[in-house]
Formats: C-alpha cells, sequence, structure tokens
C-alpha cells in the first residue's frame, strides 16, 4: 500500500498538463504546491478508493488545506454493482468470441450426441411412424434384421441428414442459450447461472425454439431418409428436390408446429435440470466446477426429464413429417392425434417407443451437454 502510494505522489508531483507554458506559478498555485498536502490526499483517497473491499457506496473526502478560509471537499461514491468498464472495440470483440465459442462448442456437442446414438434413433423413428407394437424385443430384433440385410453402416442411414441438420441446430440452440441467459440475467439483475428459475426456464424454451425455426426442413428431410428405402431418396437434395416437386415447397414445414410446441417443455426443462443441478453442486460440494462424469449424469437426468414431458408431441410430429412417404393421411395436430389415440391407444399410441428414448435420450443430452461445457472451458483456456 505504501510503495503504491509513494508511486502515485512521485508521478502527481511530476506531471504537468500539457500545452502550459513552463515558467513563475501564480502565487496561489505556488502555495498550494509548496504546501505539499493536497497531492497527498489526493493519493491516498484515490488509492483507498480503489483497494476498498466495500459493497456500498462509500464517500472518499478529498480535502485541500490550506486553500482560504475553509475546506474544500469533494465526494467520490462507489456503487455496488460497480463494474470494470471496457472501450467500445474491447467489449464487442469479447462478444463476437464468445458466440463463436459457442457456436463452435454447440456444433460439436451436437454432432458426437447424436452419431453415438444414431442407430437407436432411426430404430425409434420406424416404430413411430407405423403401426407396430413396440417392444426392447421387436426394436433389438429390427437393428438385428438391419444390419444382416444392408450391413453395418445401414444403422446409420440418414446420419449424415442428421449431421447436416443437428450441427447448426446444437450450435444456435447452445449459443441462442449463452445469449437469452445475459439478457435475461442483466434484465432481471442476476448474472448467468445465478437465473432464478423461471428465467433460467425460459432462456432453455427460447433457445430451443430460436433454433427449431431456423433449422426445421433439415429435420423433416433427416425423418424422411430414416424410414425409407435407399432407391427412393439418394441424398439430402434429392428429398429436396422431390418434396418440392411432387408435395410443394409448403410440405417442408408440415408438422412445424408440434415441432415448436414439443421443443418449448423439452428444451426448456433440460437446459434448466442441468443448469439447476450444476447449481445445486456448486453450493453442496464447494467446487466451483464438476467432474466430467458429473456433468455426465447431468445431462442424463435433463434428457430424462425433458423427453418424457415431451414425447407425444415427437409422435405426432413425426407422423406429420412422414405422411407422405408412410400411407397416412395428412392431416392437423388434433386430428392426427386423435387417429393415434383411437387405432392405437394412448399409452401404446402416444408412448410408443419412450423405453427406447430413454435409453438413448440421457446419452444424447448427457454427451451433448458434457462436450459442450468442456469445449467451452478448453476454448476460454486456449484463448486466455
Amino acid at each position: 500500500m505504501s510503495t503504491n502510494l509513494s508511486c502515485l505522489q512521485r508521478w502527481l508531483a511530476s506531471t504537468q498538463p500539457i500545452g502550459v507554458r513552463r515558467g513563475p506559478l501564480p502565487r496561489r498555485a505556488r502555495r498550494v504546491r509548496e504546501a505539499g498536502l493536497w497531492r497527498s490526499e489526493v493519493a491516498a483517497a484515490a488509492v483507498a478508493a480503489v483497494t476498498r473491499p466495500s459493497w456500498t457506496e462509500s464517500p472518499a473526502i478529498l480535502s485541500r488545506p490550506g486553500m482560504g478560509n475553509g475546506v474544500k471537499e469533494g465526494v467520490v461514491r462507489l456503487r455496488e454493482d460497480a463494474e470494470p468498464i471496457l472501450p467500445a472495440h474491447v467489449s464487442s470483440k469479447s462478444d463476437h468470441r464468445q458466440v463463436l465459442s459457442s457456436l463452435l462448442s454447440g456444433a460439436l456437442a451436437g454432432a458426437l450426441a447424436k452419431t453415438a446414438v444414431a442407430p437407436l434413433d432411426r430404430t425409434k423413428i420406424i416404430f413411430q411412424v407405423s403401426s407396430k407394437r413396440f417392444s426392447a424385443k421387436e426394436a433389438f430384433r429390427l437393428l438385428y434384421f438391419t444390419y444382416l440385410n444392408e450391413g453395418f453402416l445401414s444403422l446409420w442411414r440418414g446420419n449424415s441428414a442428421t449431421m447436416v441438420r443437428v450441427v447448426p441446430y446444437a450450435a444456435i440452440q447452445f449459443s441462442a442459450h449463452e445469449e437469452y441467459k445475459r439478457l435475461l440475467g442483466s434484465y432481471y439483475g442476476f448474472r448467468g447461472e445465478a437465473l432464478p428459475p423461471w428465467p433460467r426456464l425460459l432462456a432453455g424454451a427460447l433457445a430451443g425454439t430460436t433454433a427449431a425455426s431456423l433449422t426445421y426442413p433439415l429435420d423433416l428431410v433427416r425423418a424422411r431418409m430414416a424410414v425409407t428405402p435407399k432407391e427412393m431418396y439418394s441424398n439430402i437434395f434429392h428429398v429436396f428436390i422431390r418434396i418440392s416437386r411432387e408435395e410443394g415447397l409448403k410440405t417442408l414445414y408440415h408438422g412445424f408446429i408440434p415441432t415448436v410446441l414439443g421443443v418449448i417443455p423439452y428444451a426448456g426443462l433440460s437446459f434448466f435440470t442441468y443448469e439447476t443441478l450444476k447449481s445445486l453442486h456448486r453450493e453442496y460440494s464447494g467446487r466451483l466446477q464438476p467432474y466430467p462424469f458429473e456433468r455426465m449424469i447431468f445431462g442424463a437426468c435433463a434428457g430424462l426429464i425433458g423427453q418424457s414431458a415431451s414425447y407425444p408431441l415427437d409422435v405426432v410430429r413425426r407422423r406429420m413429417q412422414t405422411a407422405g412417404v408412410t400411407g397416412h393421411q395428412r392431416t392437423s395436430i388434433a386430428r392426427t392425434m386423435h387417429t393415434i389415440m383411437r387405432e392405437e391407444g394412448v399409452v401404446r399410441g402416444l408412448y410408443k417407443g419412450l423405453s427406447m428414448n430413454w435409453l438413448k435420450g440421457p446419452i444424447a443430452v448427457g454427451i451433448s451437454f458434457t462436450t459442450f461445457d468442456l469445449m467451452q472451458i478448453l476454448l476460454r483456456h486456449l484463448q486466455s
């Protein structure tokens, strides 16, 4: 402290405003400089203002004795939420880096997660769009016969379309979530992970809705490729061309409304659960960051809760997306749901394949959240 004060005193004593002619000082200024008292008090008050660990507004009194009949005072107040203000170009550059970091981390997280569970996901979609009764035995039998008849790589059929959809979807979703957390945090007066429950839920729901709105046609194309033979659609571009020619461009957004209605609880609850578990872990363990396997567990719980809450709407949207190639009539959300319940029942129809989702969902979401967090930590470390 004494060293800093001495440095400030020497600096103040040696400085002179630019553009001022050197020469004899006016009498009043000379008296002040000769006294040498007000400079030391200014320096002491400045150092105290910087180093004071206070969370309340604290006045720092600057007095200049020997200036006439009285003492002139000035008040410097420090706000409890005062933060360092960065220049505009530095702040903008930092924001751009954060967005790019979130986009890259989210893209990698989505790609790894979906590739890991692609065979299970394809099997689930096949049962969702058909009238067959689902069971674990039938699901694994389907996997086995697909492997025998079409080869091992056929289990990942449609995964290229999945990557085309998932990479931008996950990148947008995670990046949007970080931005919504920041915006809601500044609005409610909280910081990122310290958001209260409702804003935390809202941030996840808005992130999922934003990503789904921008990438929905790719989701429809991926569903079409998963349930059709190779001869019908040779690649992603072929799907777009045939749909636009035979069914119209409007078909690319068929099933969009149930998708958004399903994404709101799914993304909202997933992000909410994951962030809440991390917050509780930080509070009770005393560690700022959980271990990777703990992140996997938190993500698995988040996926289990989110997908269970939104699963009936997931079945409805798959039926609507694939109506043109599976023989089902293209109808509204309510009519599609009513048809499923009438023909297959509520539980067996609307929750068909849920047990498969309980297997693949927690794995995928756990990998996704864990990969995103670890990539964010790595990129921050590389940038620093």
